[in-house]
């Protein structure tokens, strides 16, 4: 992903396997050829969203009672219940973001023809 830098992909990596935790292949699909698609075909509001989703997703956990650090230092039950409180937050903006990374997970993952198989998708 041009323009990203290396802790940045990570956490994006990390929120990406978090989203969709029960799909198979999440964890084991290879990116690479994701990401230069997406630059070139993402409209800029959606490339700036999910950089934003990164970030703010990232952190804000840190100011979250119960919580109290970044995404990239709770457990996978922690990641897990913030992810859901914040889809469940009254703050319409919150949502998006978790939304935001959803569906670019999701773009990733029918992107892998191993994981279409997986799931039983034709390409």
């Amino acid at each position: 992903m041009t323009g990203w830098l290396p802790f940045e992909k990570r956490w994006l990596l990390l929120l990406l396997q978090a989203v969709l935790p029960g799909t198979p292949g999440m964890r084991t699909i290879d990116l690479a050829p994701f990401w230069p698609m997406l630059q070139r075909s993402a409209p800029p509001l959606l490339r700036l969203g999910l950089r934003a989703s990164v970030w703010l997703l990232t952190w804000l956990p840190m100011l979250t009672p119960g919580a109290w650090r970044p995404f990239f230092l709770l457990g996978e039950q922690g990641r897990d219940i913030y992810l859901c409180r914040t889809l469940e937050s009254r703050i319409f903006l919150l949502r998006e973001l978790v939304q935001t990374l959803k569906i670019v997970s999701c773009f990733a993952l029918f992107r892998d023809p191993v994981a279409r198989a997986a799931l039983g998708v034709q390409p």
